[in-house]
């Protein structure tokens, strides 16, 4: 059957705010979360918190694995939480499919969690999203011999519509720091640890 993936209530509200602080630019970052179970092969993958990365550089390989491997170890940190997977949202909102860059890092998240996934974030749904239940916010990609569309992605988003809307209104997301404005300001916390305060 395959593994089951549930992205969860600060994960969905980072990747959005990501996408709209850069709404013209291509951003990306990782996720944070756990696998278990492996009975018959089938995992569930909780998918718990996002980490943005880049807006503008995100092919810059030495600043990609600096990032990976400092939150990797802040995961670890905080509760034992690892890379799950990896997303992305082009610059063009009309562009629903994977960059090429984005399954490559995905590759690199693979190698060391098979159970990885790429959710690539659908700019044109973020709007009906906010606007009623059910909506995706993005799709599903998982690795079997290239990184393929996948049905199943669960949401744990009860309240996050209404959250997100306000948080757009008062422009939250402009708080929101990723590892690129870390690297040219380290005073900023690309952590986010309040944002969702």
């Amino acid at each position: 059957m395959g593994n089951q993936y549930m992205l969860g209530r600060s994960a969905i509200i980072k990747l959005v705010l990501h996408a709209a602080k850069f709404p013209h630019t291509a951003v990306n970052g990782v996720l944070l979360g756990s696998v278990s179970g492996g009975s018959a092969g089938e995992q569930q993958v909780d998918i718990v918190d996002a980490v943005p990365l880049f807006h503008s550089h995100h092919s810059l390989a030495p600043a990609l694995e600096v990032a990976l491997a400092q939150i990797e170890a802040q995961g670890k940190a905080a509760g034992g939480l690892s890379i799950v997977g990896y997303y992305h949202a082009n610059e063009r909102f009309d562009d629903g499919e994977p960059s090429v860059v984005a399954k490559r890092i995905a590759d690199a998240i693979s190698n060391n969690c098979p159970a990885a996934c790429l959710l690539q974030v659908d700019s044109l749904e973020v709007q009906n999203y906010l606007q009623r239940d059910g909506a995706k916010v993005c799709e599903l990609y998982t690795r079997d011999r290239g990184w393929n569309k996948k049905s199943g992605l669960k949401y744990s988003d009860i309240g996050v519509p209404d959250i997100l809307a306000d948080y757009l209104r008062d422009n939250r997301q402009a708080r929101l720091v990723d590892f690129e404005e870390h690297l040219e300001d380290i005073e900023k916390d690309w952590m986010n640890p309040t944002l969702l305060q």
